[in-house]
């Protein structure tokens, strides 16, 4: 949930965070975006990575443009998912 989500990037600023849904039905994918407000807070959150979050690890990378090239590391939008749906 967002509340578990924000305790764990604790320290990082968080400027938005969006959740993987269903397009038909809304149901939940098992994954989400968190954008950061600056590089500081990418890195941080960066070092989480494997991290148990709600009995499940986090796996943080940089997200890719829709065109499918890896955005630089002045990008601030990270993918956050979950193994299990």
């Amino acid at each position: 949930d967002e509340d578990s989500l924000k305790v764990a990037f604790e320290g990082c600023k968080i400027k938005e965070i969006r959740w993987g849904e269903d397009k038909n039905t809304g149901a939940f994918r098992g994954f989400g975006h968190v954008t950061f407000e600056d590089e500081n807070s990418l890195d941080k959150a960066l070092q989480l990575n494997g991290v148990d979050l709600l009995g499940r690890p986090l796996r943080i990378s940089y997200a890719l443009e829709r065109s499918g090239v890896a955005e630089s590391k002045e990008a601030t939008k990270k993918e956050v998912e979950n193994d299990d749906p």
